[in-house]
């Protein structure tokens, strides 16, 4: 047994033997998922490129949509101008209505009393009338 047990001794030369089966069995449990890794990594890469391409066309979409809202901002203070203006004229055209309906106002109460006073008028001169001789030609009243 001693015989036997001294040839399973390892020598020098298959130490080394060893040392390299273990050195390639390390380095193919590294280098398999290192290959995987760079995989992964490129994988990640384009992800990274589609994700920036997407990004960049939103920007885009976004200063687009800036640029349109600036210009309804710019047409809704223009419309904003004209309402005012609009408005200032609506003001004026109302204060010049109460004017006239005042005007309009002071001439019926004007008419209103020249025809009161015609109706006195007329009551008076019927007053009159009945009160004086009728002076017809021919009869002895006049010359």
């Amino acid at each position: 047994m001693a015989a036997i047990a001294h040839r399973l001794r390892p020598t020098g030369t298959s130490w080394l033997a060893i040392a390299i089966v273990v050195l390639l069995a390390a380095g193919l449990l590294i280098a398999g998922p290192a290959r995987g890794l760079r995989e992964d990594i490129a994988k990640q890469r384009d992800d990274v490129d589609a994700q920036l391409d997407t990004t960049e066309a939103q920007l885009q979409t976004t200063r687009e949509q800036l640029d349109t809202t600036r210009a309804q901002l710019r047409i809704a203070e223009e419309q904003r101008d004209i309402a005012r203006e609009q408005l200032e004229i609506a003001r004026t055209q109302l204060a010049e209505a109460q004017r006239q309906r005042q005007l309009t106002e002071e001439s019926v109460a004007i008419q209103r009393e020249t025809s009161r006073i015609a109706r006195e008028t007329l009551g008076e001169v019927k007053e009159i009338n009945r009160k004086t001789p009728d002076a017809r030609p021919g009869d002895g009243l006049t010359p």
